[in-house]
């Protein structure tokens, strides 16, 4: 019988080890165990928070376990959070979370489920990620901190995970310089964190010019009822 979801030989190995009362033994790891995650909890809550601990590279949710994994890019990210956590409570919507390392060194990729990064190479079009979103994120928005880095030609925001939006410039540089500038800065201060990566795609489709897609080059003229 296949594996369920949540019973992947990460969390396994985690389960087998606080049975046998092996937790203190397990060295540190770039991936942190979280235990008692509160219903509903998506990717990006969880990333909001962990954010100040360090770049997160990874997540995996299993919340018919209440568990999750996190990959941090560095060690030391990983480590601050367990040390902090021994003492102080780290919430995840107004439930406290346990966090400990995971047996595991990486978390294993296996198709998209649970991952909301994948890093690319450089390319046009940016990925934006926005963490703890707490004002409402319009195409206006973007354009306004996006086109100081150059022109942007098309953005479009969805909501698969959390609230995302792909932003298409004239060329790979300016995507870049971009990248450089705003990954990690915050929209409004204290929250609406980005987290911005290089995305696959070779063009943002844009339909319609309204709230939550548009057309800067002229090339789309019908407006769509709002978003």
């Amino acid at each position: 019988m296949s594996k369920r979801p949540w019973e992947s030989s990460d969390t396994m190995a985690d389960f087998k080890r606080k049975k046998t009362g092996q937790s203190h033994e397990t060295p540190p790891s770039k991936v942190v165990h979280v235990r008692n995650v509160a219903d509903g909890t998506r990717e990006h809550d969880l990333i909001g928070a962990v954010k100040n601990f360090g770049r997160v590279s990874y997540v995996t949710l299993m919340p018919q376990s209440r568990q999750a994994l996190v990959e941090f890019e560095q060690l030391e990210s990983a480590v601050a959070l367990v040390q902090h956590a021994k003492d102080h409570e780290i919430h995840l919507n107004n439930r406290a979370a346990f966090y400990n390392f995971s047996v595991s060194q990486t978390i294993k990729r296996a198709g998209n489920v649970g991952s909301l990064y994948h890093e690319y190479g450089p390319n046009k079009i940016l990925l934006l990620t926005i963490l703890n979103p707490m004002y409402p994120i319009t195409v206006d928005v973007l354009h306004t901190i996006c086109q100081r880095h150059g022109e942007v030609q098309r953005i479009a925001i969805f909501h698969k995970n959390g609230v995302q939006s792909l932003v298409e410039y004239a060329n790979a540089e300016q995507a870049t310089s971009a990248k450089t500038a705003l990954d990690g800065a915050d929209i409004y201060a204290g929250c609406c964190t980005l987290k911005i990566e290089f995305s696959k795609a070779d063009r943002v489709n844009v339909a319609f010019n309204n709230e939550e897609s548009c057309d800067y080059t002229g090339a789309v003229q019908a407006r769509g009822p709002p978003a």
